[in-house]
């Protein structure tokens, strides 16, 4: 994972609402203070909930600022390690073309990564299962590489739109990796 950019600009932000926020719930409070020094015991009420509102939205965002610190901590780490444990993209090509000869030749990607998923479980490495700013695991943003790669080198066909067409190369080099050596 790359490094995160403009993380100090949101830690700042995020400390700057922290504490605007704690501000307003000590105006709140003095507020409430003020109006029942007057014996305004029911306009002190509404400042009252001002305060606890205030004062759990100030909790929330102290929990965000710690999350925040976290992910670009975790980023850090998995920018550190993860490099080597992460599978080339050449192969993904042998599960690719398992999992389209279980599918009969063709499937849309989504059929191919649910197929795929018994073909690669325990193969992984641990940098193919961290998922990108958008959740998606690496193995699948590699599965969708590899088609480009695959039509190159001919296994799969081309043109042929969202569907994934295994080419006659492609069952061939299923084949001769079954074949004993």
């Amino acid at each position: 994972m790359a490094s995160i950019p403009s993380k100090r600009k949101v830690e700042r932000a995020l400390k700057d609402t922290e504490r605007a926020t704690h501000n307003v719930v000590k105006e709140a409070n003095r507020a409430a203070g003020r109006q029942i020094s007057q014996g305004d015991y029911v306009g002190s009420e509404k400042y009252v909930v001002l305060a606890k509102a205030a004062s759990n939205f100030c909790t929330e965002v102290a929990a965000l600022r710690q999350r925040w610190r976290d992910l670009a901590a975790e980023s850090r780490s998995r920018k550190a390690g993860a490099e080597s444990a992460k599978t080339p993209l050449w192969q993904f090509y042998q599960p690719i073309l398992k999992a389209l000869h279980s599918l009969g030749g063709k499937a849309t990607r989504r059929e191919l990564e649910k197929q795929l998923e018994t073909y690669l479980d325990g193969t992984l490495k641990d940098g193919d299962l961290t998922g990108n700013i958008r959740g998606t695991p690496r193995w699948k943003i590699m599965v969708r590489r590899s088609r480009r790669a695959m039509i190159k080198e001919k296994f799969l066909e081309d043109g042929t739109g969202k569907t994934w067409v295994m080419a006659p190369a492609g069952q061939r080099a299923l084949e001769e990796k079954k074949a004993p050596a």
